[in-house]
């Protein structure tokens, strides 16, 4: 490893999710999984696009809302074609038991 390499120390900042139901998927993550709101906010040049950062163990989520919402593709029609999709798919969290969480 090339220790002058200014990118040693890079770490996994956050991913964002693009939602249609902002407030409902900031209370999923935090009912369900027990995410914390690390901060909201507007941007005035976003029109009307809510924005949320979601914490839990290290772990960032940015949650975006509201706004022009354009989706990019229809939902695949099953678990084959979604994988034949280019781009990001999914995001995955192992839990021991998602209903019985506090």
């Amino acid at each position: 490893m090339n220790t002058s390499n200014s990118l040693r120390n890079i770490k996994a900042d956050h991913i964002a999710i693009r939602v249609t139901n902002f407030e409902e998927t900031l209370n999923w993550y935090k009912e369900k999984l027990g995410f914390q709101e690390e901060v909201f906010w507007t941007v005035e040049g976003l029109r009307g696009m809510k924005l949320a950062y979601l914490t839990l163990n290290g772990f960032r989520i940015e949650i975006i809302g509201g706004g022009d919402f354009q989706p990019t593709h229809k939902p695949p029609k099953d678990f084959q074609e979604a994988l034949n999709i280019q781009g990001y798919g999914h995001i995955c969290f192992e839990v021991e038991d998602i209903d019985g969480h506090p």
